[in-house]
Formats: structure tokens, sequence, C-alpha cells
């Protein structure tokens, strides 16, 4: 578990007044975030990342960055959606 590094108040599970924390006491882990975001505990290392990528995905590759297959979206368009629909050969759609 991990240590205050300076005096902290929190309000611990199962508590409903804060609890002044020193420096040096073990910090219950539901106040853990809270105490990382003022910095009043160091934040654990990061594990190390996995060698292998999951099954099934290509970190080459980004959704963002997909190329234009020159179709029309159902959700972008600059239209106000009030317009006559007309298919390719001409005829409406209604």
């Amino acid at each position: 578990m991990a240590k205050f590094r300076k005096a902290f108040a929190g309000v611990p599970a199962g508590e409903i007044y804060p609890v002044e924390y020193a420096k040096g006491e073990e910090c219950p882990p539901e106040l853990l975030d809270a105490a990382i975001a003022v910095g009043a505990v160091k934040a654990p290392k990061a594990p190390a990342p996995d060698t292998e990528p999951d099954p099934g995905t290509n970190p080459d590759t980004d959704p963002a960055e997909e190329e234009d297959d020159d179709e029309v979206d159902a959700e972008a368009g600059d239209g106000d959606g009030g317009g006559d629909v007309v298919l390719e050969d001409g005829t409406d759609a209604a």
C-alpha cells in the first residue's frame, strides 16, 4: 500500500468526516487517486507494456486514418435533410 509523502485529509470509506493523515501513514485504497492528484502520494510505476499485441488487432493501422472510399456517409453531409432523395438511376426514392 502507498504511503503519504505529505499531510492529507480525506474521507475514507464508511466514514462521514474527513480524517487527517500524516506523512508516512498508509493511504487507504479509496483515497489513492485523490492523494496522487494533489501530490500527497507518489503515483505507482506503470506496468511494462505487453510485448505482444492483442490477437486480431493491427498496431500499424489507425481507424482515424481510414481511406475514403468515395461513398456517402449517412451521418455526414451539408444539407438540412429537407431535400428529395434521388436514386442513381435518376428516379425518386418515394
